[in-house]
């Protein structure tokens, strides 16, 4: 398989204690987001099948294997080996024409990701805080032009850890990624006092067409 660099870097600890924490099956602090999360993410990914998709955080590969079964071509990476071990076990017997692969990877370090372009990566954060920022920014990396990344974690107003203005923060990381915003989906207004999440479509645009110089009229 292809890569950007070497394999298996050493990833960041707010990286290795989230992948610990979705091996002991409490990948946030309420697992009811996390599934919420995951249905949402899946609705706004849209159709997959046939598409080259990375995982990026795959935790035991949940996502994964349900992109998988839509017919997807995935990848899934994680900074656990722990968690990567879990994933291949638990999609080992997968009936599917594209089987999940997996492999140890700093979501947040470049060199050890896989080659892309990808049409769209997926990415989880519901548990403590890894460092969201530069994972998009991997994420926008690896996607082609017109290509699309789906992020979920925690609403930008119920986040403790978030401060000052957690809405124009969230916007920021996308803006700065050079990602184009196309759609979110969060709890309804009922929902909200269980479930902490959002999600996020954004876009890489696509290469800017060349303008044509007018003709000038005879």
């Amino acid at each position: 398989m292809a890569h950007n660099g070497d394999e298996g870097g050493s990833a960041s600890p707010a990286w290795q204690e989230i992948a610990r924490l979705y091996v002991r099956g409490a990948g946030s602090r309420s697992p009811a987001s996390v599934r919420a999360a995951r249905a949402e993410l899946l609705r706004l990914a849209g159709p997959v099948h046939g598409r080259r998709v990375l995982d990026l955080g795959c935790g035991t590969g949940g996502l994964a294997r349900r992109l998988a079964e839509a017919g997807a071509r995935v990848i899934g990476v994680d900074a656990s080996d722990e968690a990567i071990r879990s994933a291949q076990a638990d999609c080992s017997l997968l009936d599917s024409e594209h089987p999940p692969q997996f492999q140890l990877a700093d979501p947040t370090d470049p060199k050890t990701l896989p080659a892309g372009p990808f049409d769209l990566v997926t990415l989880l954060l519901l548990g403590d805080d890894p460092p969201r920022a530069d994972a998009l920014r991997c994420a926008a990396r690896l996607l082609r032009r017109g290509g699309r990344v789906v992020v979920g974690l925690p609403h930008p107003y119920a986040d403790p850890k978030a401060a000052g203005r957690p809405l124009q923060a969230l916007l920021g990381w996308f803006r700065d990624a050079g990602l184009r915003l196309i759609d979110a989906a969060e709890p309804d207004a009922e929902a909200r006092r269980d479930l902490n999440f959002s999600v996020i479509l954004a876009e890489r645009p696509r290469a800017a067409r060349r303008r044509r110089p007018r003709r000038s009229a005879s």
